[in-house]
C-alpha cells in the first residue's frame, strides 16, 4: 500500500494535462473528496477511475473540459458542484448516482440536459425509478439548459433554485412530490406555467 493511499481530500489546481492521472486517482483507496479548479488544458474526467469510496466531487473553472461521463460508478458520490465549465453532458447512461444529496450546477453554457432521475432495470425489463435522494438542486447561468428531467423522484428536496436558465422546460407531468422549504425561480420564463401548478413565485429580472 503506498503513502497515499490514506488521503483524505485531494485539491488538484493549475494541472497542466489533457486527462487527469487516472490510474495514481484510483490508487487514492481513502479519497472522500477531490476538488478540481482552473485546469487550462483539461479536456476530459475519467469518473471510472476515481475511488468508488469518493462523496464529494468538485470541478470549477476548467474551460477545455466539455464532458463528465461515468458518474453514476461512483456510488457513494453525496455532493456534486460543477462550476463554469462548458460541458455538455454529464452522463453517458443518462442519469446521476442515485446517492447524490446536493447538485449545484452554474455557469454551464453548453450544458443542454441534465438528467436526475436514476433508473434501474426490473425483472419485466422495463425501467423504474429509483428513489432520490437528492435534497438540495441549485442550477444557475446554464443558457442552453433545456432539458431538467425527474423532477417528479425528488421525494425529500428541501432547496431548489433555478436562476438564468431562459430555455430550460419541465413537463406539467413532472410535478414535485414535495413541497421544499426552500425555492427560488429566478430568469427561467418558460417554467412560468410549471411553477403556478406548484404556487410557486416564477420572477423575471433580467437575462443580459
Amino acid at each position: 500500500m503506498n503513502k497515499f493511499s490514506f488521503i483524505k481530500k485531494l485539491h488538484l489546481h493549475l494541472f497542466l494535462e489533457s486527462s487527469l492521472p487516472s490510474h495514481s486517482l484510483h490508487n487514492l483507496y481513502s479519497l472522500e473528496e477531490l476538488i478540481i479548479t482552473e485546469c487550462p488544458k483539461l479536456q476530459s474526467c475519467p469518473i471510472k477511475y476515481l475511488p468508488s469510496e469518493l462523496r464529494r466531487l468538485t470541478i470549477e473553472n476548467c474551460m477545455e473540459l466539455t464532458s463528465v461521463v461515468g458518474l453514476q460508478s461512483l456510488n457513494s458520490l453525496e455532493v456534486l458542484v460543477l462550476r463554469n465549465c462548458p460541458v455538455q453532458k454529464f452522463s453517458q447512461n443518462k442519469h446521476l448516482p442515485s446517492s447524490l444529496h446536493s447538485l449545484t450546477v452554474t455557469d454551464c453554457k453548453s450544458l443542454r440536459s441534465l438528467p436526475l432521475l436514476h433508473c434501474h432495470n426490473s425483472q419485466l425489463g422495463k425501467e423504474k425509478p429509483q428513489q432520490s435522494k437528492l435534497q438540495n438542486v441549485h442550477v444557475s447561468g446554464c443558457w442552453k439548459l433545456i432539458v431538467l428531467a425527474g423532477m417528479q423522484n425528488l421525494k425529500l428536496l428541501k432547496s431548489l433554485e433555478l436562476k438564468r436558465c431562459p430555455f430550460l422546460e419541465i413537463r406539467p407531468d413532472e410535478c414535485l412530490p414535495c413541497r421544499p422549504t426552500h425555492v427560488e425561480i429566478i430568469d427561467c420564463p418558460k417554467l412560468r406555467e410549471w411553477c403556478e401548478g406548484h404556487q410557486f413565485e416564477c420572477t423575471l429580472v433580467c437575462l443580459l
